[in-house]
């Protein structure tokens, strides 16, 4: 699975992975809970 994942270099999955080297980099989202919902709070990408 490893060298299958490192050949694609993406993986869309619930949060989508990107694969370079050895490290894998992910969007992030920091949410709070409000009224019982989800409120994202900030957004950060994975540049």
């Amino acid at each position: 699975m490893h060298d299958t994942l490192f050949a694609i270099g993406k993986f869309n999955g619930l949060i989508p992975l990107e694969f370079k080297s050895n490290t894998a980099t992910v969007p992030l989202d920091i949410d709070v809970m409000k009224g019982g919902k989800d409120v994202t709070v900030k957004q950060m990408t994975a540049d």
